[in-house]
């Protein structure tokens, strides 16, 4: 992770890894068979991206993140909007509450051996506990 604006309002920071996707998706139409998506071994996939932070009181914090990964899928898209509100008398827990959406394009073959292409999308609330150490 790099910083490219560090203050204490509204820190920066871009993002670069690598993101390995688990997925084993299968398709089910009602009154067919279910089609079982194989992508091989293994995808993997460089992601970049950045990372947005801003406090506006003491104890309150908004968030955005965005990043593309490609490599092994045919891309990935992630972004997360969020705010958060820091308790405890050591601000050590965070409870953070936003929106989430996610779009994964892959490309694999079926159980005959067919070549399929599937977009997933992932999209709705998030509700998370952070602890700050």
């Amino acid at each position: 992770m790099y910083r490219s604006i560090s203050s204490r309002n509204l820190p920066m920071a871009f993002l670069i890894g690598q993101a390995a996707p688990s997925a084993k998706p299968q398709i089910v139409v009602p009154g067919m068979m279910p089609i079982d998506i194989r992508t091989g071994p293994s995808e993997t996939d460089l992601m970049l991206g950045a990372r947005l932070i801003g406090c506006f009181a003491d104890r309150w914090h908004w968030a955005l993140r965005g990043d593309f990964s490609f490599g092994g899928t045919e891309g990935t898209y992630n972004g997360l909007a969020s705010m958060g509100y820091t308790f405890g008398k050591s601000r050590f827990f965070t409870l953070t509450a936003g929106y989430r959406y996610m779009s994964v394009d892959i490309e694999g073959t079926s159980q005959r051996g067919n070549p399929i292409e599937a977009d997933i999308t992932l999209s709705g609330p998030i509700l998370g506990l952070v602890f700050n150490f």
